[in-house]
């Protein structure tokens, strides 16, 4: 029922014994309250936030909802919005949290949801992949790429550590080219660091061993 009013008219039609009574109309004013909680709260962590989804009220309170507040626990950190999902920032990693959601029309805000499920904010973990690569052979043309998942792509490789082989190089993006003339096993770390904003740029490193092989003749 919307808010506004309602008119109740009543009627005796009569019959042998009774002449019929005038109509007798009552008009009511019905006002708004606030909505009912919203039901189906649930949370998906992510990097120092968490996006909430629910179901709207199925009462209303007479009026059209404008608007949504998700409140964390602990903490209170609120954000708003009109429809689901609603994603709350400033988190702290690590930190378990469960948040619960008012509805808001022109007549107030209702009670709070039940809360929802509790999750745990973390920061990214980046991943290099392959997990090993192929060995060069001397004189031969060394054909092999990294990516990286975890993150927020595009993502930049560098070694920060050991060697490649000699004249092997790896482009930012992480193709490998060049033909070596080394030999033996070279170990060397690379890390990926991904395009994230303010916390970041976040980065995942992997440790890589080849060995030189001969050309065969």
């Amino acid at each position: 029922m919307l808010a506004g009013s309602c008119t109740i008219n009543a009627n005796q039609p009569g019959n042998s014994a009774y002449s019929a009574a005038p109509q007798v109309s009552q008009t009511f004013s019905i006002a708004a309250v606030a909505p009912a909680a919203a039901t189906n709260v649930s949370a998906t962590a992510g990097n120092g936030q968490a996006t909430v989804s629910f179901t709207a009220p199925s009462f209303t309170g007479g009026e059209p909802i404008t608007g949504y507040t998700v409140t964390s626990n602990p903490g209170g950190l609120t954000a708003t919005g009109t429809v689901s999902s609603i994603t709350v920032t400033g988190l702290t990693n690590g930190t378990s949290y469960t948040f619960t959601v008012t509805a808001t029309n022109s007549a107030g805000t209702g009670l709070a949801s039940a809360p929802s499920n509790a999750v745990i904010p973390l920061l990214p973990t980046l991943t290099l992949m392959p997990a090993t690569l192929p060995n060069p052979v001397q004189g031969s043309e060394y054909n092999a790429s990294l990516t990286a998942s975890g993150g927020t792509g595009p993502y930049t490789f560098a070694v920060t550590s050991g060697q490649l082989p000699p004249k092997l190089t790896l482009s930012s993006g992480g193709i490998f080219s060049g033909k070596t003339n080394g030999k033996g096993t070279y170990t060397f770390t690379i890390r990926a660091t991904d395009s994230s904003p303010s916390p970041g740029p976040y980065f995942g490193t992997r440790t890589y061993s080849v060995t030189v092989s001969s050309k065969k003749k």
